[in-house]
């Protein structure tokens, strides 16, 4: 309740729009990406994140095994995950995920190529 609350304000204000517009723009670079890729997958990693602070200490290559571990169970042989440049993107390329379409994006003051990464269980 008290996130619909928030949302009148935020989508009546400057700021509001701007991320709203954002956002809007990210799902549709996403979709792009999709559709450029022409597959269907088993599944999609729909957040990954790991703070800051735990950064090269081994938790995003804990939790990402434990991952793959339950998609070998539930059968899932291909899946695959949106990012971009703000984030740690070489951990993919490190874990051997292929990186299927990418598209640039110049942002006001921020631009960013958008990555739509595969991965396979064997």
């Amino acid at each position: 309740m008290r996130q619909i609350r928030l949302l009148p304000p935020l989508l009546f204000s400057g700021e509001g729009h701007r991320r709203l517009a954002e956002e809007l723009e990210i799902l549709r670079v996403d979709d792009d990406l999709r559709r450029e890729t022409d597959k269907t997958y088993d599944a999609e990693v729909a957040l990954f994140v790991v703070s800051p602070a735990a950064r090269g200490k081994g938790v995003g290559g804990k939790l990402f095994g434990e991952m793959m571990g339950l998609f070998r169970k539930l059968g899932v042989r291909e899946y695959f995950l949106f990012t971009d440049t703000s984030c740690d993107y070489g951990f993919y390329d490190h874990r051997g995920l292929v990186r299927r379409a990418e598209c640039h994006v110049d942002a006001v003051g921020k631009p960013k190529t958008f990555f739509l990464y595969e991965g396979g269980l064997l």
